[in-house]
């Protein structure tokens, strides 16, 4: 304190200017994030990705967790809306896997309802041959952990249901390590399972 007021009351706007402005830190992120979505086209969701592009993958995702602009990530609004699968490590349903067909994944977050719905669907969008629907809310552990607690699961086929709204009684743990207005990382595991990468973007994000 003695040496800030020493120095003047100019320190503080003098600091302040000196910290990177939102617009640098967007420019900075702006080509991982590419080369993020680029490595990952064609991996069809990484399910297909050798272990060089998934290592490249995570290298990338670790450098973007060194910039993330959003404090707080367990508690911000900044996850409502709708987020696209880009890349995951995991080969299961979460990757849009359903039997040999690999889908689109989106997450549809609603805060206010305290929920989000992941859905997989396999064929065009307008009507999926195969559309799952899991419903999920969370708990937060601390300012970077979620426990997520999944609730109901439903599927149909050409638009009929087949299955609707069966209950689950299942939960995993969400490490969140990037957000910001457009791209999201994080890292899930179930049980004693070893955690995998998950990245996102929000729908209609094409390129930066």
């Amino acid at each position: 304190p003695r040496f800030a007021m020493a120095l003047g009351p100019w320190v503080v706007p003098l600091l302040v200017a000196m910290l990177p402005s939102a617009s640098a830190l967007s420019a900075s992120v702006r080509p991982i994030k590419n080369s993020i979505v680029k490595l990952a086209a064609g991996t069809r969701n990484g399910v297909d990705a050798d272990d060089g592009t998934r290592a490249q993958v995570c290298a990338l995702a670790h450098l973007l967790a060194e910039q993330n602009p959003t404090s707080d990530l367990a508690r911000s609004d900044g996850i409502d809306g709708e987020w696209s699968l880009v890349f995951t490590t995991t080969g299961g349903g979460s990757a849009g896997k359903l039997g040999p067909f690999v889908g689109d994944v989106e997450q549809h977050f609603d805060l206010r309802e305290g929920k989000y719905i992941n859905y997989v669907s396999v064929g065009p969008r307008a009507l999926p041959f195969v559309k799952g629907a899991l419903t999920a809310d969370w708990d937060v552990l601390d300012d970077n952990n979620w426990q997520v607690n999944f609730r109901t699961i439903s599927f149909s086929l050409l638009g009929v249901p087949v299955v609707r709204d069966r209950p689950l009684n299942q939960r995993g743990f969400w490490r969140l390590t990037y957000l910001d207005d457009d791209f999201r990382v994080l890292y899930a595991r179930g049980g004693n399972k070893p955690e995998n990468i998950y990245v996102l973007r929000r729908v209609g994000v094409e390129a930066w």
